[in-house]
């Protein structure tokens, strides 16, 4: 999958971030449930990064709550590298 921009929305509104994605991947990952979950995991780069080293990864969790897909609480983590 190729992204060409990536972003959150929080009640309608773009979040700001100070770190960048350049890239995302999304892998489908059993859930606790009968129901697979979405793992997306973000690059974050810094102001001074270059493209092929970022500083960590953000990796969050989705899953269809019966109406939409949503955010599994909790689940977010963010891993830096050094």
């Amino acid at each position: 999958m190729h992204l060409k921009g990536l972003f959150r929305l929080q009640n309608g509104r773009k979040l700001e971030d100070r770190f960048r994605s350049l890239y995302a991947a999304v892998k489908i990952v059993p859930g606790p449930t009968p129901l697979p979950e979405l793992e997306v995991t973000e690059s974050l780069h810094g102001q001074n990064d270059s493209t092929c080293c970022p500083s960590g990864e953000r990796v969050t969790r989705y899953r269809w709550n019966g109406s939409r897909i949503a955010y599994v609480p909790d689940s977010k983590r963010v891993n830096f590298f050094d």
